[in-house]
């Protein structure tokens, strides 16, 4: 509103840490094999993450160097609601890389438990790896702000299988 008594500003996004994650963001994007699902999140989150950080670098200066006393805070009020628009479409590309990202985590372990089994059996390496993907999923319902107990119990029956049979081989 420019009425503030007390003017904070915004902190800055060290430009430098965010040209880094694009360069290593390209140099993951480009090995093989290709994952297009993650590939394709990552770009949304890198372009929404760029596009943040020079606004957030344009703010950052106005405030540091208390122009809002010149403009009586016109290019403030001018920001704030394309800042705003920036930080959630942060936070939505954000979301959905991580989401994307989760996929490929599970498809990976999932992978890696179908070898251990395969060339170990179901000793207490793969149980340790299975208990934990399975407390994995089950976390990943339980956080979420809207819980949904039916879709909790088929995860919650799947953790407690395996430990079970973790603990029968235990004994």
């Amino acid at each position: 509103t420019g009425n503030e008594k007390v003017i904070y500003g915004l902190y800055s996004l060290f430009s430098d840490d965010v040209k880094e994650c694009v360069t290593e963001f390209e140099q993951a994007s480009a090995m093989r094999p290709a994952l297009p699902a993650l590939d394709s999140a990552g770009k949304a989150y890198i372009a929404s993450l760029a596009a943040t950080d020079k606004l957030v670098a344009e703010a950052y200066t106005y405030y540091d160097r208390e122009n809002y006393k010149d403009d009586k805070f016109a290019k403030g009020k001018a920001l704030h609601g394309p800042l705003a628009a920036s930080f959630d479409s942060f936070v939505q590309a954000s979301a959905a890389f991580s989401k994307t990202l989760d996929v490929e985590n599970d498809n990976l372990l999932s992978a890696q438990l179908a070898h251990i089994e395969k060339t170990e059996g179901r000793k207490l390496p793969y149980y340790q790896m299975a208990l934990m993907a399975k407390a994995n999923q089950l976390a990943d319902v339980l956080g979420d702000e809207t819980f949904d107990a039916a879709a909790a119990a088929p995860r919650m029956e799947a953790f407690e299988a395996i430990a079970d049979e973790a603990m029968a081989f235990v004994k």
